[in-house]
């Protein structure tokens, strides 16, 4: 008997470890297919208050596709999806990617207390200002709430209310490469 269950647990084992690398090397996965939204393929361009001061306007000059991130400080997924936006950041920024955090703030929100809360979900990054929401309402999405953009700043990408960073990630660099238009 004891024989028996080593060799289902070698063959369960051996499976992970094939199962692991089936997916070495393979190419990025495909992006989810987009919300349907009224302003897929359609142009837009804002500017925005950057956290260190200045404007900032997306889509952002120079890069192949850039990804928004739209977020308040109440929301438990944000603090959550925030922290794994920023790891992809760095290589999503080496594939031509510009990610863009946008806050979502009320009026008389102080800008302290936003960047005390980033700190507290373990993020570092510069972000842009909305403060009433302007922009947001603009795009009618969930918080956190993923847009991309391609160069010239035709939306060619709306996550879904389920949509994850990785999803965000993956059409982003798909809008970079031209594979998703």
């Amino acid at each position: 008997m004891a024989a028996v269950v080593a060799k289902i647990a070698a063959a369960a084992a051996l499976g992970w470890v094939l199962a692991g690398c089936a997916t070495a090397g393979s190419p990025a996965p495909a992006p989810a297919t987009s919300a349907k939204h009224a302003l897929l393929g359609q142009p837009i361009d804002f500017k925005l208050p950057l956290s260190s001061g200045g404007e900032q306007p997306v889509p952002a000059p120079g890069s192949r596709a850039t990804l928004i991130e739209f977020w308040v400080t109440y929301c438990g997924a944000c603090g959550r999806s925030l922290p794994r936006m920023q790891k992809l950041a760095s290589g999503l920024e080496k594939d031509g990617v510009k990610v863009e955090l946008v806050a979502v703030l009320y009026d008389d929100e102080a800008l302290e207390n936003v960047t005390s809360r980033l700190r507290e979900w373990g993020v570092d990054r510069e972000f842009l200002i909305d403060r009433g929401g302007p922009t947001w309402r603009r795009f009618r999405i969930h918080v956190p709430g993923f847009v991309v953009l391609d160069s010239r700043g035709v939306v060619r990408w709306v996550g879904a209310v389920q949509a994850r960073e990785g999803d965000a990630a993956a059409a982003a660099r798909a809008v970079a490469n031209g594979s998703l238009q």
